[in-house]
């Protein structure tokens, strides 16, 4: 029986991303995804990325080896979860989430803070540590919720 995990990332691009790119993004992503048998989500606002990726344990950390080698962004920050029961994402192999999709279930503003807040304050490093206790519990947070809207994210036509 394979253990899964879930590892969320905060990275900034390197290059430029417009919306086509990032839209190509996900899909390869998912496409590669859907084989490994990984799931989770990409979001993209002001050069920044924050993804959320879950599987088994060697499957997701394999795979985070190579995103950070990927030239196109540097990743800033990431946190492990403990191993999870079973995936919180089962159909998103890797859905693209856009502001617009956020603003149907009123969750951008908890994002945009969360990004503004890695962005901003020193907790954030380049040796990835990431950040105090007290705010790792966050992120989980804005999963739990994503989890908890999939079916309007996935019934919302715009994107």
């Amino acid at each position: 029986m394979s253990v899964l995990i879930g590892i969320i990332y905060c990275s900034k691009a390197t290059t430029n991303f417009d919306e086509k790119d990032l839209i190509k993004l996900a899909y390869n992503a998912s496409v590669v995804n859907k084989n490994l048998g990984v799931t989770g989500f990409l979001y993209f606002h002001y050069g920044y990325f924050i993804q959320y990726i879950e599987g088994d344990i060697s499957v997701v950390q394999n795979l985070l080896d190579r995103i950070e080698k990927d030239k196109r962004h540097k990743v800033l920050y990431k946190l492990k979860s403990d191993p999870i029961a079973q995936r919180k994402f089962l159909f998103w192999h890797m859905k693209y989430i856009t502001n617009k999709v956020l603003s149907v279930i009123h969750i951008e503003d908890m994002i945009l803070k969360y990004l503004k807040y890695l962005i901003n304050t020193n907790q954030i490093s380049s040796n990835n540590k990431g950040l105090s206790n007290n705010f790792d519990v966050f992120p989980w947070g804005m999963i739990q919720r994503l989890v908890t809207q999939q079916h309007i994210i996935d019934n919302n036509r715009t994107h």
